[in-house]
């Protein structure tokens, strides 16, 4: 259709208005339509008319409109209608009246917008990004006819251009529908779109709003937006900011957004000029809250903005009452640190320095970084920070940190104690003659001054693997309380494919799965705790010795996780008491229980809360990701409880613990290779759970 026709598009609709600016060559088309069935006024998007001959587009550009129903959030344009197979040209239709394209609200002031405008905006669209990036959606489609200018704030629409106008791995330079100042460099030669392409895109929007023109250097921006919008502009994807922290850094120096009087009366024009839809019906997509007068909607867009999408999700009061919750302060009544269904930005980021091995929280307030590589360094929940790192504690084995903040490591060669608070050797295990003991080996367990640890040699056998023992030793006293024969086939030098389980008056072993085959069930010799006497044998039928599930205590019962099933094991009848079967395997890592509930996420994607003692099934979510095979697949529970989340190979949900609905979820867009990579969740503290992402660590806010 040519500029200011009025056909109809398949029938549904009777163009009224075409909001194209003449000349413009723009990624696509806006028109205003009446509804055939209904009369309601709708904004219609369509193909530029080169990209619509394509058969092709047609049938990728109805995918995307139709999946463009996913995205929420206020900014947001609602999507009233999407084209029906075979209709020419396709086409979607938004519930957004009136409404006026960037360029065309350009055209109307006459040039630029003011600043204020253009930062109101961008704090929206990051807030909308932000919450697009946190479901698992590349909006893959921002540019300069993808946004809508409206009386109660800006609407995003344009969802997949880039992958509807070519598939990836093509080259998309100079393709037909797509604006080509606002596709990022990693996309131009046919890059996958990813999270930080949506930034470099609203970047370059944002200059385009502030400049009038497709591309212009940064430093030729107004101040208050120069650095932002640089950093978005970055060819380094990893180089450009989170959108909570584009939305925080425009907003900081902002003043309040105003909506130019010339965009205003356009808009008012529009009504005029279609007025047979009433009043009532032009305030049905504009936001729950009070609606301001048209003229004043970008002055209260910037702080209602700001309520719904960035509120605590920087280091400034949010931090503070994380801070504050990591001290042990009470926390009731804290303003939670964001809102429900948006996901939470990071508290802090920590640089690690390759793969790395993370502790235990110690009273929620230090965390040890272990590398084979590069030593043991501790670092401060409250802020990120290093506390302090020693190149000569190698990490050969798991450490285990006590209650009094000693840290207790079995190496090749001896058994070291140290401070956490400070990296201080306080002492090493020798024997009476005074010469060092060697070990090898790893810990199993400690509580209180008691701690076990399997030892390789001894004496004149020095490292003979034969000679394989459990040790107890007093951490008080400093010295080996008992030692016994381990048998063979629960020898473990190097590690344990399942974690032994200290429970009751009994220390379980696992058996050596690879002295076993493949169809063998589970082993686990119980030892005693005070004088390490061998006990009962138990063997799980279910669970195969090289599968690698979870052994959890439940007052009487043992409770695993078998191939498809959990489990409710009575240790004196040796039997299942319950077996709840489930819908796939339960990866390692990805079972968690807190009083009396265990809570497990299968290779489906399927994540049960299911008690303990009875095995009843209080409740299943199935997500969205297919798990089988994904790496760093890890299951964990909030310090408080209240939440349990779940990572998988693209992204983290948070699930309430009451009845397994979401609370969030959010894709980390990683940097440099490890952009988009999966991430690993290392722990909780209060107030925070930790996240490994490639070679960062972060402080995500929970509760």
């Amino acid at each position: 259709m040519a500029h200011g026709e009025t056909a109809g598009l398949d029938g549904a609709y009777r163009t009224l208005q075409d909001c194209t600016v003449p000349g413009d060559a723009g990624a696509v088309r806006h028109v205003l339509a009446r509804e055939e069935g209904s009369g309601r006024i709708h904004t219609v998007m369509l193909p530029v008319a080169e990209a619509a001959r394509d058969s092709a587009y047609g049938v990728r550009f109805r995918a995307e409109a139709a999946n463009s129903r996913r995205l929420a959030g206020p900014y947001v344009a609602p999507v009233a209608g999407v084209a029906p197979p075979g209709a020419e040209p396709p086409w979607v239709a938004y519930d957004c009246f009136p409404a006026l394209p960037l360029p065309a609200a350009l055209a109307a002031h006459g040039g630029p917008l003011p600043t204020g405008t253009v930062q109101a905006m961008g704090v929206a669209l990051a807030d909308t990004l932000a919450r697009a990036h946190a479901n698992g959606l590349v909006h893959a489609g921002i540019s300069r006819d993808a946004v809508l200018l409206t009386p109660y704030g800006p609407r995003l629409c344009g969802y997949g251009l880039v992958r509807t106008a070519t598939l990836d791995g093509v080259d998309r330079g100079g393709v037909p529908g797509l604006d080509p100042f606002t596709l990022p460099p990693e996309q131009r030669s046919g890059g996958r779109p990813r999270p930080l392409g949506d930034v470099y895109a609203l970047g370059a929007l944002l200059a385009y709003a502030a400049t009038g023109r497709a591309t212009v250097e940064p430093a030729a921006l107004p101040e208050p937006l120069r650095g932002p919008i640089a950093a978005c502009l970055q060819e380094d994807p990893a180089q450009r900011p989170h959108p909570t922290v584009l939305a925080h850094d425009l907003a900081a120096a902002a003043d309040a957004g105003v909506l130019p009087a010339s965009v205003t009366q356009a808009l008012a024009e529009q009504v005029r000029a279609h007025s047979e839809q009433s009043a009532t019906d032009l305030t049905a997509t504009a936001p729950a809250a009070p609606v301001p007068a048209p003229v004043d909607g970008f002055r209260r867009l910037l702080l209602t903005t700001l309520g719904i999408g960035a509120a605590g999700l920087v280091l400034g009061g949010g931090g503070a009452a994380v801070a504050r919750a990591v001290a042990g302060t009470p926390s009731s009544g804290r303003r939670p640190l964001y809102s429900r269904g948006a996901a939470p930005a990071p508290l802090w980021r920590h640089e690690l320095g390759g793969d790395v091995g993370i502790s235990e929280a110690w009273r929620g307030r230090i965390v040890l970084i272990t590398s084979d590589d590069a030593g043991t360094s501790a670092l401060d929940l409250r802020t990120g920070k290093q506390l302090w790192s020693r190149s000569d504690l190698l990490p050969y084995s798991p450490m285990k940190v006590l209650g009094d903040g000693t840290v207790a490591l079995a190496d090749y060669s001896e058994l070291t104690f140290f401070s956490l608070r400070t990296g201080r050797i306080l002492w090493k295990e020798t024997d009476r003659n005074g010469d060092e003991k060697p070990l090898q080996g790893l810990l199993v367990a400690t509580e209180g001054n008691a701690l076990w640890y399997v030892m390789i040699g001894s004496g004149d056998h020095d490292y003979d693997s034969d000679n394989t023992t459990l040790v107890g030793y007093d951490i008080k006293r400093r010295k080996e309380t008992w030692h016994t024969p381990i048998p063979e086939q629960f020898r473990r030098v190097d590690d344990f494919d399942s974690p032994p389980l200290l429970t009751g008056d009994r220390i379980l072993l696992p058996s050596d799965s690879f002295q076993r085959s493949f169809d063998d069930p589970k082993l686990y010799q119980a030892f005693r705790r005070d004088n390490g006497k061998p006990g009962s044998t138990y063997e799980f039928k279910d669970w195969e010795a090289t599968d690698d599930g979870t052994l959890l205590a439940a007052g009487d019962l043992l409770v695993y996780t078998g191939a498809k099933a959990a489990h409710g094991w009575d240790p004196r009848k040796r039997s299942d008491r319950w077996k709840l079967p489930l819908g796939a395997r339960i990866p390692k890592g990805s079972v968690a229980a807190r009083q009396g509930t265990l809570y497990a996420t299968d290779e489906d994607g399927t994540t049960y809360a299911v008690d303990m003692r009875s095995g009843e099934r209080r409740w299943r979510r199935r997500t969205r990701k297919h798990l089988a095979n994904a790496p760093w697949t890890t299951t964990v529970l909030s310090h408080s409880g209240r939440t349990v989340l779940q990572s998988n190979g693209s992204e983290i949900e948070a699930l309430d613990t009451a009845d397994g609905s979401v609370r969030w979820r959010l894709a980390l867009t990683g940097s440099g290779q490890d952009a988009g990579g999966p991430a690993y969740l290392a722990g909780s503290a209060p107030g925070m759970t930790l996240v490994q992402h490639g070679k960062a660590l972060y402080a995500l806010p929970v509760d």
